[in-house]
């Protein structure tokens, strides 16, 4: 996750509530058959979030280098890690970077972007990606990635607002002060009314709920979700209030092998409900 960098400073918390793990499953399926010629790959995950495919990938036994600018996340996938047996632990390397800036001290096998890790980038940062991206693959290596298609970005995400519940433990406003800066007077709303409560969180008073309000900007093709967040203080009726927002870029999908057609081939395009996953070779001598 990288353009808008600050976006995720809340949102990583709750970042894997988000995820459609239908197509992440089915994705992860076809890199696992994807890199399977490979001996021994260096792979990276590039704008790796909290960590769904670089995990995945360690827990085949393959070692990960994994890669974002965003502290935040990087903390959830530390603490992903830790959890981990020692010698899957070993196999897993993370970096915090800009993807569109980062060389490797070695070149790799196979470098992924997945999750809407470009759609984060605008036109330009995007371009200059691939450029990048080429630097960092050896002579015939896989760039996989995938990028959100239009038609979710006008379905789901096109002006509509949801209402977002989350079944996780409550928590104290001394653990968000202390990892996430948030907690000041004005943030910690009491709902003594119980019928104001109701109505915004239902009886069952749920731990964290979340309204997500989407705006689609046409001529500009961005997708703005703002995202409004109350998460109950522990045996208490008062709620943290915080704010986030997430900007995504949508490339044309039926024009983007422009972009990349002298430094890769296209092996494979395979569409998803929401995004399409790009499978690339790197051609060989490219830099």
């Amino acid at each position: 996750m990288q353009n808008n960098i600050f976006s995720y400073h809340i949102l990583a918390k709750y970042y894997d509530e988000f995820q459609s793990y239908s197509d992440i499953e089915s994705m992860q399926n076809e890199i696992s058959e994807s890199i399977a010629q490979y001996q021994q790959p260096e792979i990276a995950d590039l704008g790796c979030g909290t960590g769904i495919f670089s995990l995945a990938l360690v827990q085949q036994g393959y070692k990960v280098t994994a890669l974002d600018l965003s502290e935040q996340m990087l903390r959830v996938l530390k603490a992903k890690k830790a959890q981990l047996p020692s010698s899957f632990q070993d196999n897993l390397r993370i970096i915090q970077a800009d993807i569109n800036e980062y060389v490797f001290p070695e070149k790799q096998d196979i470098l992924l972007a997945m999750t809407d890790t470009l759609n984060h980038l605008d036109t330009e940062q995007f371009v200059n990606f691939f450029s990048v991206a080429g630097q960092n693959l050896i002579n015939d290596g896989l760039l996989i990635f995938d990028l959100l298609k239009l038609e979710y970005l006008l379905g789901e995400r096109a002006n509509q607002t949801y209402f977002v519940e989350f079944d996780l433990p409550p928590s104290d406003s001394h653990y968000l002060r202390n990892n996430y800066g948030v907690v000041d007077s004005d943030e910690l709303i009491n709902f003594d009314d119980d019928i104001v409560s109701d109505k915004l969180f239902g009886e069952q008073n749920p731990a964290v709920s979340m309204i997500w309000e989407n705006e689609w900007l046409e001529n500009e093709q961005i997708a703005i979700s703002n995202l409004t967040f109350f998460e109950r203080v522990a045996d208490s009726k008062q709620y943290l209030r915080f704010f986030d927002q997430i900007i995504e870029y949508y490339h044309d999908l039926e024009n983007i092998e422009q972009i990349f057609c002298n430094k890769f081939t296209l092996k494979k395009s395979i569409d998803f409900p929401e995004r399409r996953l790009f499978i690339l070779q790197k051609i060989s001598d490219c830099q």
